[in-house]
């Protein structure tokens, strides 16, 4: 089942170019009133203009709307922001700071507020080479910033047994 996402809990919306390289969003998790952060990226953008059908890519680094999958892996290749075991070319990727260890995003991450530093913000980019992304880069991602209150219903909560009813109820 997937939820629906109400504008009411949509705080700020941006684009995030592939040209632009680090982009300061502005955006302090830590800062929001709510429990937990959801990002979600739509769109797509191009890694290689001079080739479209290859530098085609979404937020997850894969070929929007084809029926083929040109995936460039770069784990390892520290050319690119991000270089970690899942990393690909055109992924969305972020980090906290100007000079924060970069992470995967792709085309939705949550953020627990809780610990998260409320002075710092959050970075985007396109997981391509920054001179690379300002010579053969185009488009940009739609990226919304949603605030999610709903608990963790895995989470343990503190229950007790009403015997009158016979059931388990929360405290």
């Amino acid at each position: 089942m997937e939820r629906v996402m109400t504008t009411d809990r949509i705080n700020k919306r941006m684009k995030v170019y592939a040209t632009e390289g680090w982009q300061d969003t502005g955006y302090k998790i830590g800062a929001q009133s709510a429990p937990k952060v959801i990002l979600r990226a739509q769109g797509e953008w191009c890694t290689r203009t001079d080739d479209r059908k290859f530098g085609r890519r979404d937020a997850n680094g894969r070929t929007p709307n084809s029926g083929a999958t040109y995936l460039h892996k770069v784990s390892g290749d520290k050319n690119y922001p991000y270089h970690g075991h899942d990393a690909l070319m055109g992924q969305l990727v972020g980090r906290f700071g100007e000079t924060g260890e970069p992470f995967l995003i792709g085309n939705q991450k949550s953020f627990r507020v809780e610990g998260m530093p409320k002075d710092v913000s959050l970075w985007l980019c396109c997981n391509d080479p920054i001179d690379s992304a300002r010579r053969d880069n185009d488009g940009a991602l739609d990226v919304t910033f949603e605030l999610d209150d709903a608990r963790d219903v895995f989470a343990p909560r503190p229950q007790h047994f009403d015997r009158p009813s016979g059931r388990w109820v929360d405290d």
